[in-house]
């Protein structure tokens, strides 16, 4: 048991945290004693914030640093380390706008240390400042600025902080710079840059042997691959940074950075897991920003799993959070997801309201009143500095006007674009409408010429066919008439009465050639194209087959085409066996229909 203690003990006390701790409780301890200078109780109180920071403890460290702040010492050479210490923690936080504060003070210092720098070696290398870093803070300040949107100062400090590295020989400073540029060019779209820099600060980093910092670029070159969605290979070097980097913040960074990758490949279930071990992260550490942004992210997996309701209590939760903060990022964001729950849910009136809040926060006022936001906290805390950065402070002031006036110039163009573009839109549907009138128009016309046409078909068909009919009467008069007569002839009757009745039956039928003829001009007229289509496909056909063709179509039986053709039902029955043979039928096919489908 006491050994077991004693191992329990040993874990605790060898972990890194327990070890932060321990050396903080010291240092605060050694805080009490009354024999201290001002310089040493200022150094002491320092040194506590720094501690208490690297132990993701911003806000006590926050703390410290006002308690510093206030000890004024014979030289405050330790003051542009506080504000350095300040930026860190506020950043550390997410609170970016905050940060602002002390960016204004560090940057008046690092401008000191850079001219101190110039002055004292023109041409070589100078003595380097033990305590503190012009081009650590440039780094420091470029990055706030990111974090903000500016990533045109993002840059410009970022190059700042290089040259002065680069001077230095400062490799560690060099190394982070490459890893800050490389970001920046990413989120500006250049994708090419953004990988060359990326490479230049591993290998560094490599060579110097940082595994933290070998992990945040192994976290940066998988965001870099999301962006050309190679999602696999980007959870690949999210794998190995979670190896490397063990701060609360940088795992809960990655850990969402897993959960978008898996979000990307549809594993919403894998997505919703990795998102919630960034938020307990940022829960049990206080980073709100990062909590609210998590909570979106395991709204956005669980809509995707169907589970509508949960993600709509998640996204307005943090909706209401970061309305209350004002930040319309994650608000914009927040809006999306519920605008997406509230449609898959049927709720399409919360959906529409959701959806407005979205594009709101996209629209180019917010840019102008964060930018105005900006300008304002930097004119609130650079009023006490000496004219060289009030003229600065006015320049930029100047560069932001001609900026806002730009994008109000663009804003009222962009306006009349959207109004020519809705007047179009609406010409164009009225064309289209009419052009779909006029198209149903026709259509029905159509429809009704074609209906015109089936029953004025249909009519000559039948007309045609009782004309047949008829021919088919006559011509078996004709037969009768001429079996009387030969049987008369047989009988030896010639009574003139006979003969007179059967030559007046056969004037009143003298019309039978005539009709024939008829017949076969109607047929020719009404089955034109019939006879062209038989022409067309079947051109060894003669004038009798085709005549037995359109006979055949009128669905005359056999008889009554050898009555209209003048040969034998049995002559009709072969004259059909030979058309069927040059229409290629086989047995099982009908002739009849064949024919009408032609």
């Amino acid at each position: 048991m006491k050994k077991f203690i004693f191992w329990l003990f040993y874990l605790a006390v060898s972990s890194p945290i327990f070890g932060q701790s321990l050396v903080i409780d010291s240092l605060k301890t050694r805080l009490q004693e009354t024999d201290l200078s001002s310089f040493e109780r200022k150094e002491l109180i320092l040194t506590i914030a720094k501690r208490l920071s690297r132990t993701e403890l911003p806000d006590e460290a926050i703390d410290y640093l006002d308690k510093a702040i206030e000890i004024r010492d014979e030289t405050d050479s330790l003051d542009p380390i506080i504000y350095q210490e300040y930026t860190r923690n506020y950043y550390l936080k997410g609170d970016f706008l905050k940060a602002l504060e002390p960016v204004a003070k560090l940057e008046k210092f690092a401008v000191l240390e850079e001219e101190r720098i110039h002055s004292e070696a023109p041409d070589g290398i100078p003595t380097v400042n033990e305590r503190f870093s012009a081009a650590n803070a440039y780094t420091l300040i470029g990055e706030v600025y990111r974090k903000l949107g500016d990533f045109e100062k993002a840059l410009r400090y970022a190059l700042k902080s290089q040259k002065l590295a680069e001077r230095l020989g400062n490799q560690k400073a060099l190394a982070n710079n490459y890893n800050n540029i490389a970001i920046i060019y990413k989120r500006l779209g250049n994708l090419e840059k953004a990988k060359e820099f990326y490479w230049k600060a591993l290998h560094l980093n490599e060579e110097l042997n940082r595994p933290f910092n070998i992990g945040s670029n192994y976290n940066n070159i998988g965001l870099l691959l999301i962006e050309e969605m190679k999602y696999d290979s980007a959870l690949i070097y999210y794998q190995a940074a979670l190896k490397l980097i063990e701060s609360a913040y940088g795992r809960a960074t990655i850990f969402n950075n897993v959960g978008h990758a898996y979000f990307n490949l549809q594993r919403y279930d894998s997505s919703e897991y990795y998102h919630r071990k960034a938020f307990d992260i940022e829960m049990k550490n206080g980073f709100k920003d990062q909590m609210s942004l998590s909570m979106i992210n395991i709204a956005g997996s669980v809509k995707e799993l169907g589970r509508y309701n949960e993600s709509i209590q998640l996204a307005e939760e943090a909706y209401t959070i970061n309305e209350q903060e004002k930040n319309y990022n994650l608000l914009n964001s927040a809006a999306l997801v519920l605008s997406n729950a509230y449609e898959k849910a049927g709720d399409l009136k919360n959906s529409l309201f959701y959806f407005r809040k979205h594009k709101q926060y996209h629209d180019s006022v917010y840019n102008e009143n964060k930018q105005n936001e900006i300008l304002n906290l930097q004119l609130k805390f650079n009023t006490a500095e000496k004219e060289r950065e009030n003229e600065l402070l006015r320049q930029k002031n100047e560069l932001n006007k001609a900026r806002i006036k730009q994008q109000y110039i663009i804003g009222i163009v962009l306006a009349i674009i959207l109004l020519l573009s809705i007047w179009i839109l609406g010409l164009s549907i009225k064309r289209s409408k009419t052009k779909q009138e006029l198209t149903v128009q026709k259509l029905k016309t159509e429809q009704i010429q074609k209906d015109f046409l089936e029953k004025e078909l249909t009519f000559k068909n039948r007309e045609l066919t009782n004309f047949a009919l008829q021919i088919v009467e006559r011509n078996e008069f004709i037969a009768d008439v001429t079996r009387e007569i030969e049987k008369w002839s047989k009988n030896g009757l010639s009574d003139d009465v006979k003969v007179k009745e059967l030559v007046k039956k056969i004037k009143e039928n003298e019309s039978i050639n005539r009709d024939q003829k008829e017949f076969d001009a109607h047929v020719s007229s009404i089955y034109e194209s019939f006879y062209n289509k038989l022409e067309e496909n079947y051109s060894d056909l003669t004038r009798s087959e085709k005549r037995l063709a359109v006979l055949l179509r009128l669905k005359l039986s056999s008889k009554e085409i050898s009555s209209i053709l003048g040969i034998s039902p049995k002559s009709v029955d072969m004259s059909r066996y030979r058309l069927r043979k040059k229409l290629e039928l086989t047995n099982e096919d009908d002739l009849v229909e064949m024919l009408n489908q032609l």
